[in-house]
C-alpha cells in the first residue's frame, strides 16, 4: 500500500505518473479525505484539552454542589462530542485505507510511457533466436502431440486455464522443481520452506492481490483464499514485522 504522507506531499507528480497507467486514480479524493481528517482530529484534541481543564474544576477550593452538577453537565456534553468526532475520523481512515488499496504501485520515471506491448523498446537482445527451415509449433500443441499435456481433462476437472501433466511431463515438471529448489538451497543460501495453499483475506491483502485483483482470485470463502503465488504465504510469513 502506498504512503499516504508521500503521495500527498507531491501530489502533482504522483497524480501524473498514476495517470500513465491509465484513467480512474484520482488523487483529489484522498487529499479532501486528510484535509478533513486533520480538521476533525484538531477539533477533538481541542475539546479533550477542555474537557481536561473543566475536569480541574472538581479540585478547585470551594467548589459547591451546583458547580460540580455544571461541570459534570459540561463534562459529559463534552465526552459525547469527542466521541462522535473520533467515530467521524474512524470512517474517514478506513475509506482512507480503501483508495490506497485500490491504487496501484507508480510507475518509475525511467519507464517509457506507451498504449500497449508493441510500443516497448528493446533495452536488451542476448544471443539470436533460433531460425526453422518449418513452421515451429507452440508447446502446448507439441505436449498435447506427445501426450504429457492434456488440457481437456483438466477442463472436465478444474475448468479453463489448467492442465493435466502425464507421464514424461509430469516427471519434467518434478524434476524442474527438484532441480530449482536444490540449485538454490545448495548454492545460494536460500531456505526451503512448504506453506499452506490457503490464506486468509489479511494475507492476500498484505501483498497487494486484494482489493484490486479480487475478480481474479480463487475465493474458498469470504475470509480464505487460494494462494495466486509463493510470495502471498512467503511474504506473509514476516507480516507484522519489523
Amino acid at each position: 500500500m502506498l504512503d499516504l504522507r508521500q503521495l500527498l506531499k507531491n501530489i502533482e507528480e504522483s497524480a501524473a505518473r498514476l495517470a500513465t497507467r491509465g484513467p480512474g486514480f484520482d488523487l483529489d479524493e484522498l487529499a479532501d479525505l486528510d484535509d478533513r481528517r486533520r480538521r476533525l482530529v484538531s477539533e477533538r484534541d481541542g475539546l479533550r484539552y477542555e474537557q481536561k481543564q473543566v475536569s480541574m474544576g472538581f479540585k478547585r477550593p470551594g467548589v459547591t454542589d451546583e458547580q460540580r452538577d455544571e461541570i459534570r453537565a459540561r463534562s459529559k456534553e463534552l465526552s459525547g462530542r469527542i466521541a462522535d468526532l473520533d467515530a467521524q475520523a474512524t470512517l474517514i481512515d478506513e475509506r482512507i485505507r480503501e483508495v490506497l488499496l485500490g491504487l496501484p504501485n507508480l510507475p518509475h520515471p525511467s519507464v517509457p510511457i506507451g498504449v500497449d506491448e508493441t510500443e516497448n523498446p528493446e533495452i536488451r537482445r542476448v544471443l539470436e533466436p533460433p531460425s526453422f527451415d518449418f513452421e515451429p509449433r507452440p508447446h502446448y500443441d507439441l505436449g498435447e502431440a506427445l501426450g504429457i499435456l492434456d488440457f481437456e481433462s483438466a477442463g472436465k476437472i478444474s475448468g479453463s486455464r489448467q492442465v493435466v501433466y502425464r507421464d514424461a511431463g509430469a516427471r519434467l515438471e518434478r524434476a524442474l522443481a527438484s532441480f530449482m529448489l536444490d540449485v538454490h538451497v545448495a548454492e545460494h543460501g536460500y531456505r526451503e520452506v512448504l506453506t499452506p495453499y490457503m490464506v486468509t483475506l489479511d494475507c492476500m491483502v498484505g501483498t497487494g492481490q486484494l482489493p484490486k485483483f479480487r475478480d481474479d482470485a480463487y475465493a474458498i470463502s469470504e475470509d480464505f483464499f487460494l494462494i495466486p503465488t509463493a510470495e502471498v504465504p512467503v511474504t506473509n510469513l514476516h507480516r507484522g514485522e519489523i
